[in-house]
């Protein structure tokens, strides 16, 4: 009897993310200005482990960087999810602690990056780059839900 009850409410029970996810066909100018989180190419979701890497142009350079994931399927915090350069540039790991969704359209989002410059897990510096993403890359969009 008490699994009949327990495992309904599991199913439909709110979790405690502060993270709306959306497919890229659902993205609308009312999360324009927002900041956001992307997945690229794979879904990275609850106990699916998948690290994508993606190339992304900071300051003229092509750098790779690895999608960094806290997601339990539960409580997952928008925080706490960003991307880590793969190799170290003037022996500094940058991190795009989030993205800002500027505009879109059928083929490409158009988002500020939030760059961390990274030495020993210290914030050295930090910067803004506007890039342009293709949405062929991307699975799908983690917006911080406030």
């Amino acid at each position: 009897m008490f699994l009949l009850f327990f495992i309904p409410c599991c199913y439909f029970s709110q979790d405690g993310s502060d993270i709306l996810y959306l497919k890229t066909s659902e993205i609308s100018k009312e999360i324009q200005g927002k900041f956001i989180h992307i997945d690229f190419y794979n879904k990275s979701f609850g106990r699916k482990r998948i690290q994508d890497s993606i190339d992304l142009p900071i300051n003229k350079n092509i750098i790779r960087f690895q999608e960094v994931r806290n997601d339990t399927g539960f409580n997952n915090w928008f925080d706490k999810q960003s991307l880590l350069s793969v190799s170290k540039i003037d022996s500094k790991k940058l991190q795009i602690e989030k993205f800002q969704l500027t505009g879109f359209d059928d083929r490409n989002l158009y988002v500020t990056a939030f760059i961390n410059y990274l030495k020993d897990d210290k914030i050295m510096k930090k910067s803004k780059e506007e890039m342009i993403i293709e949405r062929s890359k991307i699975v799908e969009i983690l917006v911080k839900n406030e």
